[in-house]
C-alpha cells in the first residue's frame, strides 16, 4: 500500500516552495516548485489519500457485518484472548508451548492495532485532502494573478 502523502503549506506570504515529507528518517523534505507539476503532485496525493479513506470505509462496513462480529470481534478478540490468557496461567503452559501462547496473545493485539491504524490513517488522510485542496486553490489563484 502506498504511504500517506501529506504536503504542508509554507507561511502565508512566503515565496518559498511547498515541501512534503520524503519518508526518509530524520524528517527530510523535498522542495516542489509552484507550477502545474505541483498541482499534479497535489492531485496525486489526493488520490492516494482517498484510497486510504476507502480502506477505512471498507473496514467500517466489515465491522458491522454480523459474521465479522461473531468470528473476529467476539471469537478472536474476546473468546480466544481470554482462553489464551487463562491457558498461559495454567501448569500446562511451559517451554515452547508458553512461547507459542505468548506469540498468539501478541498477534491478537497486533491485529487490533492494524485495524485501529486504518482508522487513524483515514483521519489523517481527510486532513491531507483538505490541505491539498486548499493548496491547489492557492496555486490556481496565484497563477491567475501572474
Amino acid at each position: 500500500m502506498k504511504s500517506l502523502v501529506h504536503l504542508k503549506k509554507n507561511q502565508p506570504g512566503s515565496n518559498s516552495p511547498l515541501t512534503y515529507p520524503t519518508g526518509n528518517a530524520g524528517g527530510h523534505t523535498k522542495e516542489v516548485k509552484m507550477n502545474g507539476e505541483t498541482i499534479n503532485e497535489l492531485e496525486a496525493a489526493i488520490t492516494v489519500n482517498k484510497n486510504v479513506i476507502e480502506l477505512a470505509d471498507a473496514l467500517e462496513r466489515l465491522e458491522r457485518n454480523p459474521d465479522f462480529i461473531k468470528i473476529v470481534q467476539q471469537g478472536y478478540f474476546t473468546d480466544t484472548a481470554v482462553r489464551l490468557v487463562a491457558f498461559k496461567g495454567s501448569q500446562q503452559c511451559i517451554g515452547q508451548v508458553e512461547v507459542d501462547t505468548d506469540k498468539d496473545i501478541v498477534s491478537i493485539g497486533k491485529f487490533r492495532h492494524y485495524l485501529s491504524g486504518i482508522r487513524r490513517n483515514a483521519d489523517i488522510a481527510k486532513n491531507n485532502i483538505n490541505d491539498c485542496l486548499e493548496m491547489i486553490a492557492e496555486l490556481q489563484s496565484q497563477g491567475e494573478e501572474e
